[in-house]
């Protein structure tokens, strides 16, 4: 979402809360160049956009992962291709596990690591954690000038804590693929 008048583009990670940020944005005139998560460099490229003021929302991704499984495999949500819906329904968190990473069923960007839908890393002015999402919101708006609002939680899946979810197999699978993002944001698991 951008929105030129404030010069600030909101990049939305899938599974971080940015449905919940873009339905407060909206209120304040920010729009929606299409429903992609897509990398900020592409933003980035055109001269316009280099003093933009550029934040997003990142997560634990072994939290996430969870998030994902939740959302992916439960029948109450509706997806625009049966076949996805189909492909995951009934996965155990292994099978969801291993497939997710490895297949092309379902939005590709809900796989993608922080790093490369973030980057260059150096340009974005803010990353919020999902773990102080209000309070890293309300600075976000501070730093945009617009009012503080609560965020709505749009899109809440319910589980057990995400550690219960995890054997050691599960818990490398994840460790590995998103090695980069976990260094990074200092992220453990069981945090």
């Amino acid at each position: 979402m951008k929105n030129d008048k404030l010069k600030a583009i909101f990049i939305h990670i899938p599974k971080c809360g940015g449905t919940s940020v873009e339905k407060c944005l909206q209120d304040f005139g920010f729009s929606r160049e299409s429903h992609w998560h897509k990398t900020h460099d592409s933003f980035l490229i055109n001269e316009k956009y280099k003093n933009y003021y550029t934040f997003s929302f990142v997560r634990n991704p072994f939290d996430k992962m969870v998030s994902e499984y939740k959302w992916f495999t439960n029948s109450i949500y509706k997806f625009p291709i049966k076949q996805v819906k189909d492909f995951y329904s009934g996965m155990s968190f292994k099978s969801f596990v291993k497939n997710f990473l490895n297949s092309n069923y379902g939005d590709r960007f809900h796989r993608f690591s922080y790093m490369r839908m973030l980057k260059p890393l150096e340009q974005m002015n803010f990353i919020g954690r999902f773990e102080n999402f209000q309070k890293d919101f309300d600075l976000v708006c501070k730093n945009i000038g617009i009012p503080q609002g609560k965020l709505p939680h749009t899109y809440k899946t319910e589980h057990k804590n995400y550690i219960e979810y995890y054997d050691n197999e599960t818990r490398e699978i994840v460790a590995k693929k998103y090695a980069q993002d976990i260094e990074y944001f200092g992220y453990k698991f069981g945090e």
